[in-house]
């Protein structure tokens, strides 16, 4: 089964007050320190509870952790791998400069 999100698919994402946020929304959100575009999968209270399409939980988030609602999805709309840009690591074999 293929995700709601295809990797490198553009999204439009839009403010949200979390009040307003439901089980099934796609929201991108910090969870354990990583930023995620995932799935609000139930809500008790004001907490929500993140995880996939595919039934993986990341666990539970207060609505301050989400930086946003996907709108729409654009069809055929993606990056291409040869734009996106791979983080830079330092050359070890690279002599600093004083």
């Amino acid at each position: 089964m293929r995700g709601r999100v295809a990797d490198g698919q553009i999204v439009r994402l839009e403010p949200v007050a979390g009040a307003d946020l439901r089980p099934d929304d796609v929201v991108l959100v910090r969870v354990h320190g990583h930023i995620y575009l995932h799935l609000i999968l139930a809500r008790e209270g004001a907490r929500l509870q993140i995880g996939n399409n595919r039934g993986r939980v990341n666990g539970w988030v207060g609505p301050d952790a989400v930086y946003g609602r996907m709108s729409d999805q654009p069809p055929d709309r993606s990056i291409p791998s040869s734009e996106v840009a791979a983080p830079r690591r330092p050359d070890p074999r690279a002599r600093s400069r004083p």
